[in-house]
């Protein structure tokens, strides 16, 4: 059974072009934060390619994929992506590096997929709807139809279809929503850092997957017939990138070309940190 990210884009397609956007645009600022967060970039690495991978699981619930087709609402689904995000990158990090690097990352992965839509709703605005019953979880048999789904169309992230076929339990909303906040209450304590400072990474790595999130489904998605030509967030987002100015330079390379040869980059360095693992 095929899942969307939205109508006629396929969910695995969709996260695949963002893990691919992220690493590849933002690598560099990955590999400077690894260095002041005392990581190895690798670690990095791996951890942002979990949360983009899975930002947008949440959406696999039938609650969601049977409307996607007609009306795409799919609200809240991040509450559960967090916490998948959050245990998948510990059981990626653990035995790699040392364990409270390991609950570190994770946690700022899970926050970066809880947060990724922080600009169209708040965590209080979605533990409301959860608690009326309008967010939807996820279930074993959903993880398994999520494996199938990347498995057809991100073959790099084998690492994470293993982890997603040997899940057996339900995630609901709001208990995913209460587990992540709790392990983030600990890593104060378990790694020092101030909140503050963990705030500021939380944040970091939040915009890199939003704006990897959205430049996805702008303009390598396909939602919109003039993707050369795009509008708000994404082409401001792509003036500060300097992308725009770029194409206008070399005459002849098109906005989407452009952003499918990055996405296509960073999907390759993707495979090749996960085929280690």
């Amino acid at each position: 059974m095929a899942l969307y990210a939205w109508a006629r884009v396929r969910l695995g397609h969709h996260s695949c072009n963002v893990a691919g956007l992220l690493l590849g645009l933002f690598s560099e600022e990955l590999r400077v934060t690894a260095n002041r967060l005392g990581v190895n970039a690798e670690s990095l690495y791996i951890a942002a390619a979990i949360a983009a991978l899975l930002h947008d699981a949440g959406k696999a619930s039938p609650g969601y994929q049977e409307r996607v087709a007609t009306r795409p609402v799919f609200t809240c689904h991040e509450l559960v992506a967090g916490k998948l995000v959050l245990d998948t990158s510990i059981r990626i990090l653990e035995g790699r590096i040392e364990d409270k690097y390991a609950q570190l990352l994770a946690g700022l992965a899970g926050l970066a997929a809880l947060r990724h839509h922080h600009g169209m709703r708040s965590i209080d605005f979605c533990r409301r709807e959860a608690k009326k019953g309008r967010v939807h979880g996820l279930s074993r048999e959903d993880f398994a139809l999520l494996a199938s789904e990347f498995e057809e169309t991100c073959p790099p992230s084998r690492p994470i279809i293993m982890i997603l076929n040997s899940l057996d339990n339900d995630y609901d909303p709001l208990g995913s929503l209460i587990a992540l906040s709790k392990h983030v209450e600990n890593l104060t304590r378990i790694v020092g850092f101030r909140e503050e400072g963990l705030a500021f990474y939380a944040s970091q790595l939040t915009g890199f997957l939003s704006l990897a999130d959205y430049l996805a489904a702008s303009i390598l998605d396909g939602r919109r017939k003039d993707n050369e030509h795009p509008r708000g967030y994404a082409a401001t987002a792509l003036k500060e990138l300097s992308w725009r100015l770029m194409t206008g330079i070399e005459g002849k390379v098109q906005l989407t070309d452009l952003l499918k040869g990055i996405a296509m980059d960073g999907i390759k360095f993707m495979k090749r940190l996960l085929s280690r693992l």
